[in-house]
């Protein structure tokens, strides 16, 4: 692991910029970061995350920037057959995306398991943030992002 400046780029159409407050270190981002699962490098990893919604691109409703969200690795495209069912975690859409991040010269950085949490920054799509009530702290809300729900 290092640390090293990224730019970040704005959302786009679905998406939404948070400002990570606090990113929960899972087993899983270690074993691609060791490369125990493959997976391209260079990369950021990190999918348990809480922050503040900074930006929110065409599309977005229900989440306004200054929202205090989780931010997970699951997405839902909301049109597939399970998705019209309420069954999101099964969600049989496909993302045509590309990263957000890109290094100091110019090329991109994969956003690791499609969050990219370890970073000051992440862009993912409105399906994987969820508002967090003011009176529920950011660090134990992050868990639920994956910890709890597995």
């Amino acid at each position: 692991m290092s640390i090293e400046e990224i730019d970040v780029a704005p959302p786009g159409p679905d998406h939404v910029r948070v400002d990570i407050h606090v990113c929960a270190i899972c087993h899983s981002d270690i074993t691609y970061i060791d490369g125990g699962w493959g997976g391209p490098t260079p990369a950021i990893y990190g999918h348990e995350a809480a922050g503040i919604v900074e930006s929110i691109g065409k599309g977005v409703s229900g989440i306004e920037p200054g929202d205090r969200v989780i931010v997970g690795l699951l997405r839902s495209c909301g049109d597939c057959f399970h998705c019209q069912r309420g069954e999101e975690n099964l969600c049989s859409g496909t993302f045509a995306e590309t990263s957000p991040f890109t290094d100091a010269s110019g090329s991109a950085v994969v956003r690791g398991l499609n969050t990219g949490a370890f970073a000051a920054q992440t862009v993912v799509h409105r399906s994987q943030v969820v508002i967090v009530p003011d009176d529920v702290p950011l660090a134990p809300a992050s868990l639920l992002a994956c910890g709890v729900l597995t």
